[in-house]
């Protein structure tokens, strides 16, 4: 699945996209969200890849098989939020009181927090 900026994506100036491998094995937790199948191409239900991001040459791209619901897209997000550790610093604010737009690594431990569905080794 790419995950790249679509304006990334389609520039000329950039050879290589960022994608996110699927697989049939079952094993949803927050950095393997689950795919089910339909409108975005598969045809069993399927588990995202977080932790395997990777790029490839666009050139490898031969056809898109769907599109993944919003729902789905906002899991796979937010897996790489976690993953990447781009979680924001929820304790620093401006002046204005808006938060900074800077990140910082997630201190947590994935198996024991409840919304991330107890990703464990993970």
């Amino acid at each position: 699945m790419v995950v790249s900026d679509p304006a990334v994506n389609e520039s000329q100036r950039f050879p290589l996209l960022a994608v996110v491998p699927i697989t049939g094995t079952p094993a949803p937790c927050a950095l393997y969200p689950p795919l089910a199948p339909g409108s975005n191409g598969l045809t069993k239900p399927s588990c995202a890849l977080v932790d395997q991001l990777r790029s490839i040459d666009k050139q490898r791209i031969c056809r898109p098989y769907g599109q993944v619901s919003e729902a789905d897209l906002a899991a796979i997000d937010a897996g790489l939020r976690i993953y990447l550790g781009l979680m924001p610093d929820p304790g620093r604010a401006t002046a204005g009181g808006g938060h900074l737009r800077e990140v910082v690594p997630h201190q947590g431990n994935l198996a024991n927090e409840g919304d991330r569905r107890g990703c464990g080794p993970c």
